[in-house]
């Protein structure tokens, strides 16, 4: 469904992607780990015309996507939930929600407004009884849910999220993660930066280690180079186990790809 082939980004001189390749099938659930710097945030903004590529390809459902304009790319069918969550704090919950069908048709917004509420707040919840609220009174965790259900209103065929568990509490995080491992169980296609990366490969098909200098490396668990990409990228090594029970608890089987477990490296 998405596929990056030879990506390169600049900011003014600065090389902060080099000949960046991946992909995502439909349906599955990929993530891309790495340290701080390492132009995570960049290239989720390169898929939606947010910043300029300077080589390469971006096409998305076999049409190719680069350097067309934010809007486009958005109808079509391509939602992020972006770091820090981007939320209007007067706004009220039910108000984001609505902003967010604003990406469909206006005949296809009214007709399916009140299910697709109805599925997000089945998804979410604790957001059932906040709806009237103003986002900025409401939790760290409970404006994640409201940004994630936002993008989740527009039907999107792809959604993109950036680091959706910093700053959140450990049991918050599970809540978000068991989402997201209930919508790829749905059949969407999912792309998940994160620097939980242990957090992030149990729910994943396929996973990739991004390096300060944009460099990165598809990470599976029978690679034998696996250790060396994830080392290289970001001091850890990934080495495959049989997941305990309790480790995936809530979200369900894990992929076999994402039976992963992960430790430090001493250096």
């Amino acid at each position: 469904m998405l596929a990056v082939r030879d990506l390169d980004v600049f900011y003014g001189r600065v090389q902060v992607l080099r000949g960046v390749d991946l992909r995502v099938a439909p349906g599955e659930l990929a993530t891309i780990v790495g340290p701080n710097g390492s132009g995570k945030t960049t290239l989720l903004r390169a898929i939606t015309g947010l910043v300029a590529a300077a080589a390469g390809t971006i096409t998305f459902a076999g049409e190719p996507i680069a350097g067309r304009p934010t809007e486009e790319i958005v109808r079509l069918g391509i939602a992020v939930v972006p770091e820090g969550r981007e939320l209007w704090p007067p706004l009220t919950v039910r108000q984001h929600l609505l902003l967010g069908a604003h990406a469909l048709p206006r005949a296809l917004r009214r007709a399916r407004a009140a299910d697709d509420l109805a599925r997000v707040l089945g998804l979410f919840p604790a957001l059932a009884d906040r709806l009237a609220r103003p986002a900025g009174t409401l939790s760290g965790g409970e404006q994640q849910m409201v940004a994630i259900a936002r993008a989740l209103m527009g039907r999107p065929r792809l959604l993109l999220l950036d680091e959706p568990s910093v700053g959140l509490a450990p049991l918050v995080i599970r809540e978000i993660f068991r989402a997201l491992a209930r919508l790829r169980a749905e059949g969407l296609t999912i792309l998940l930066v994160e620097q939980n990366a242990r957090a992030a490969f149990r729910i994943a098909d396929r996973g990739y280690a991004l390096a300060p200098g944009g460099l990165i490396a598809e990470v599976a668990s029978h690679a034998p180079t696996t250790g060396d990409s994830t080392r290289r990228a970001y001091g850890l090594e990934l080495i495959r186990v049989q997941c305990e029970p309790q480790d995936v608890a809530g979200l369900g089987t894990p992929p076999s790809e994402a039976n992963l477990r992960m430790r430090e490296i001493a250096t």
